[in-house]
């Protein structure tokens, strides 16, 4: 799996938790987040995904495991420092993450 189809599911695991608890600092990472906006590879603000597909491939040799994918996007979310989005992931097992990969 490659940076974006990682970063798709990282998308899709937190919006599942967003669904749930409308949390505000979720929704707004979230839209910013999103990859859905343009066409083609990319967040709807640019840097989000400029700066995880960066951290991806200083951790990866451009592909990985999806429950590689899960331990960095752990990784990745913690180091955002906000609260709100570490619990949202963190309500996620490696099982959700690869439903959410199959769905």
């Amino acid at each position: 799996m490659n940076s974006w189809d990682i970063f798709k599911i990282l998308y899709y695991a937190l919006d599942s938790e967003w669904e749930k608890s409308k949390n505000v600092v979720l929704g707004d990472f979230l839209s910013e987040m999103n990859p859905f906006i343009f066409e083609g590879e990319g967040s709807a603000d640019p840097v989000i995904y400029n700066e995880f597909k960066s951290k991806f491939n200083e951790e990866f040799n451009a592909t990985c495991k999806i429950d590689e994918g899960y331990s960095f996007c752990k990784k990745y979310i913690e180091e955002l420092n906000k609260t709100e989005i570490i619990d949202a992931f963190n309500n996620k097992k490696v099982e959700d993450w690869i439903k959410a990969y199959k769905d």
